[in-house]
């Protein structure tokens, strides 16, 4: 699972690099940034991916609700990160049966993936509230079915709770049983598949797509502890026309840890605060020139760090995705990661920011900082010269190391003409003026 999540990311990441942004994250522009094309075919189920003359193509049947036929696309693009995915037509909904259930299920986790990308989802989900409405909000807002946005809510979420999908037996609304489960990382509850839901349950009145319920219960295997069910009925597979359920479970009461968020001051990321240990993150390019911002910053107040920056230049791990980190006294590190393609764009706009190789970089900080047991500073890292998304950027901080439990604090120098809305936040001017006035 976390391999295919893993390759899902990296094509996320990719089609941000392509200019692919949202939220609604489109599918079908996905598609076409991977030069697959995507045609309409009434006659399947849902959704396939196949080979015609060494041309891919995903068809899809074009009479289904948008968000189906969003999932279902995504879904699709899972499959070719699997090396076989040619070998056959995979259909839709069509082949879980035996071990080809295993296969289709990571391609839903890839779906899910795609529809409400890594870097851009986790904060926005962890400032809602745990009910359904939360989820019905995100399912909107992002045009995914409310299936992808299930797997993906539990995933981020750092509170304790849990989602699961049920099935009623064919004919018989008395009976509904649990497909799978997934609790979210700081959830304790154990709900094993197959498991029959208590007849008395505000979930047997979801008998309908569409319908909701709520209550609080206590089920057996919730060891006498209340929990909030929110239930909401689901279409049924095509093949299987049983009709489903999908429940949102979380405890009536529970210890609200702190809020974990990045830490966003004025001030100067080359003077770190606080105490401890601490990491200064420093973006480094393809020429491993300083520039004239946050690397020539550095390179006067900590010199070693221009120092090891050239000695590293034209050894066999010089290449994007790398990092190398150096310690500069017995508090202070610094860590550089390569991710910036050369100096300048070729055009005008255009990000040099490898957002796959920001993103091998900041998991390679991760170990590092649990490693020294240390907090992590730095500047806007990628807005600057290299004119990334600092949206994009900060999502990526947020699920690789606040959500790692990682102290990040962010120094913005004073007088930055900083819009976190904007693509590219700061400009060379601002950087190089404000830098050199310090």
């Amino acid at each position: 699972m976390n391999i295919i999540r893993s390759k899902a990311r990296e094509m996320v990441l990719n089609g941000f690099e392509k200019g692919w942004e949202g939220p609604p994250f489109d599918p079908f522009k996905l598609a076409r940034l991977l030069n697959i094309s995507i045609v309409p075919n009434e006659s399947i189920s849902d959704a396939r991916i196949l080979s015609i003359n060494g041309i891919f193509q995903i068809e899809y049947n074009p009479y289904q609700k948008p968000s189906r036929i969003n999932f279902n696309i995504s879904h699709e693009l899972g499959h070719i990160l699997f090396v076989d995915w040619h070998e056959t037509i995979r259909n839709r909904e069509e082949d879980k049966i035996g071990d080809l259930w295993e296969l289709e299920f990571l391609c839903d986790i890839a779906a899910s993936e795609i529809l409400l990308p890594y870097a851009e989802f986790s904060q926005e989900a962890n400032g809602l509230p745990l009910n359904m409405a939360s989820l019905l909000s995100i399912s909107n807002n992002y045009q995914a079915s409310l299936e992808a946005v299930f797997l993906r809510f539990a995933e981020v979420v750092n509170k304790p709770c849990a989602i699961l999908i049920a099935s009623f037996e064919a004919d018989d609304k008395k009976k509904l049983t649990v497909d799978y489960v997934k609790p979210s990382s700081s959830s304790e509850l154990i709900i094993p598949n197959n498991y029959a839901i208590p007849a008395s349950s505000k979930v047997f009145e979801c008998i309908n797509s569409g319908w909701t319920s709520e209550g609080i219960e206590t089920w057996d295997v919730f060891k006498g502890i209340e929990y909030k069910i929110f239930a909401i009925g689901l279409p049924p597979l095509k093949k299987h026309k049983r009709q489903r359920v999908g429940v949102f479970i979380a405890p009536e009461q529970f210890d609200q840890k702190p809020e974990k968020s990045i830490y966003t001051v004025n001030g100067d990321a080359t003077q770190p605060r606080g105490e401890g240990i601490k990491i200064i993150v420093q973006l480094v390019n393809t020429t491993a020139a300083v520039g004239f911002g946050f690397g020539r910053a550095m390179s006067i107040r900590w010199p070693l760090s221009k120092t090891v920056l050239q000695a590293w230049k034209g050894k066999p791990d010089f290449k994007l995705g790398e990092t190398k980190c150096t310690k500069l006294n017995n508090e202070i590190y610094v860590f550089q990661i390569l991710a910036q393609k050369g100096i300048k764009p070729k055009f005008e706009g255009e990000s040099i920011l490898s957002y796959v190789s920001l993103q091998q970089g900041l998991e390679q900080l991760k170990f590092t900082a649990l490693e020294l047991n240390a907090s992590i500073h730095m500047p806007l890292i990628g807005a600057g010269q290299a004119k990334g998304d600092w949206n994009i950027i900060e999502g990526m901080i947020y699920d690789e190391l606040v959500q790692n439990n990682i102290s990040v604090t962010v120094y913005v120098l004073p007088g930055t003409r900083f819009n976190p809305k904007n693509k590219s936040p700061l400009s060379l001017f601002d950087t190089r003026t404000i830098y050199e006035k310090r």
